[in-house]
């Protein structure tokens, strides 16, 4: 059996794991690679002063790239979970010419800071596969030159036993959530003055800085907060149904409450 290692930007420790068992948040994929498939995990809580970090940082990347690269001669296959980590582990991987299988997981191949990296490595030498869960993505990693063999469009998660429909009765409320380039500012404006109460969960645990557009002024029958798992799939229960407004983009921004939404059975727009 190979043996696979997986950097896990986020941190897979007691706490997290007994919440997962507890049925306190959903499960993440990678603690059903390590489960199901024997991957061992390399995430924030073995880094050096784990605790300082809440946050995907370049720094944190970059420390978290140099421990997987140190590890490499243990494992037949390193699997990196997004591009901050996996671009300098490749460009490691390649400037002291450690061959090993590497998929790198990409969620937004286009932006600016990437794109010069992307194409010096073109897929060759230290990445060997990336995997994205858009078309378009996909697309614009072979415009980068990224050779199309080595793309791969895989589906989206969301864990369907902690997401899934309840007892609650629907109420005249719509529910939207996430921060990765929402439109609250249009959202607000649809239902300024609507006979309907809407709560917005907000934020992001991916990306701290996420870009988004929120009106200057909020209208008395929208509120908007931070919710925790539980409340959060609370909430969807009692939607008549879950928005999720988008600032055109070109990767799959939202896909995670589209899935969670459904998984609850509701609509969603």
């Amino acid at each position: 059996m190979n043996r696979a290692l997986m950097l896990v930007s986020a941190r897979a420790d007691s706490r997290l794991r007994e919440e997962v068992r507890d049925r306190l948040r959903p499960c993440p994929e990678y603690l059903r690679l390590e489960r199901d498939h024997g991957v061992e995990l390399l995430d924030w809580s073995v880094l050096a002063h784990p605790s300082s970090v809440r946050h995907r940082t370049a720094r944190v990347s970059v420390m978290q790239a140099a421990a997987g690269f140190r590890r490499l001669r243990d494992f037949d296959v390193v699997f990196s979970d997004c591009e901050p980590i996996g671009v300098p582990l490749a460009l490691g991987m390649r400037a002291l010419g450690r061959r090993i299988p590497h998929l790198m997981l990409a969620h937004h191949l286009t932006t600016p800071a990437k794109r010069p990296f992307l194409r010096l490595l073109r897929g060759r030498h230290g990445i060997g596969r990336v995997l994205v869960h858009s078309k378009q993505q996909l697309d614009a990693g072979v415009r980068l030159g990224i050779p199309s063999e080595r793309m791969h469009l895989i589906p989206y998660f969301a864990d369907t036993e902690f997401w899934s429909p309840g007892g609650r009765r629907e109420e005249r409320l719509v529910v939207s959530a996430g921060a990765d380039h929402r439109d609250y500012t249009t959202l607000a404006a649809a239902c300024d003055g609507l006979d309907v109460e809407v709560f917005i969960a907000q934020g992001s645990t991916h990306n701290a800085r996420a870009r988004q557009q929120a009106p200057t002024r909020w209208p008395a029958n929208i509120r908007s907060a931070f919710a925790d798992y539980q409340s959060l799939r609370d909430w969807y229960a009692r939607a008549a149904v879950v928005v999720v407004p988008l600032i055109p983009n070109d990767f799959q921004a939202g896909v995670t409450t589209v899935l969670e939404a459904m998984a609850m059975g509701k609509a969603v727009v």
